[in-house]
């Protein structure tokens, strides 16, 4: 039987698009695994829907799209919009990633041009995503309460390089 690593696996497999994505298929493989098996683990059963009631716990503040160019001797055109999810109870992280709004984007916007058009490829997400939220919780934020970064809307444009003559 599956457990919540199994579908971290799975879902990184598939790569799915969005975080969302994959907290609803995780609820409903535990919805089935409850309704299929009598011997599923009841600690373990707990464990896994207390994952998901974390998860749903979140609120979510959808930033402005951000437009960046890449760190290549050719520059690719970088188009991403972010989401942060915090505690839904924690006001102050809400008004504080509003008042830091532009140090936010601005910091988004210096990430990408840091990186190469070979660092942003598909399935490089997850690690992204990790990155910004950890130097959102230690630099920027005061109260480390970033609990999710998500990637939304994500496109890396290549561009050829013009030869003069």
């Amino acid at each position: 039987m599956l457990t919540a690593v199994g579908i971290v696996a799975i879902k990184e497999k598939v790569k799915m698009k969005t975080e969302r994505s994959f907290l609803l298929l995780l609820q409903v493989f535990l919805l089935l695994s409850s309704c299929t098996s009598n011997k599923v683990d009841q600690a373990t059963h707990k464990n896994e829907q207390n994952k998901i009631l974390k998860y749903s716990n979140f609120e979510y503040i959808t930033l402005p799209a951000v437009e960046a160019l890449t760190c290549d001797e050719v520059p690719a055109n970088v188009f991403v919009t972010v989401e942060l999810g915090f505690n839904k109870i924690d006001e102050t992280c809400k008004n504080e990633i509003n008042e830091k709004r532009e140090d936010i984007l601005n910091y988004i916007k210096l990430f990408y041009s840091q990186k190469t058009a070979d660092e942003l490829k598909i399935g490089s997400s997850y690690i992204i995503s990790n990155q910004i939220k950890e130097e959102l919780n230690s630099d920027i934020l005061s109260n480390y309460n970033v609990g999710f970064v998500l990637i939304k809307n994500y496109v890396v444009k290549l561009n050829e390089k013009i030869k003069l003559i």
